[in-house]
């Protein structure tokens, strides 16, 4: 079976609350979607505009 893939970017500050609000939109999006495994990348990084 193959799915289109879909790639979501999020700025935001490294703080523990964060990355507990990221890991729970994660799941539940694996949830409403029946996804056996929805992936989650954090990488620290700098950006100048």
């Amino acid at each position: 079976m193959h799915e289109a893939a879909r790639i979501v970017l999020i700025v935001t500050g490294a703080t523990p609350e964060a990355v507990a609000a990221l890991r729970s939109i994660k799941e539940e999006y694996r949830e409403h979607f029946a996804q056996g495994a929805v992936g989650l990348v954090l990488q620290r990084s700098c950006a100048l505009f």
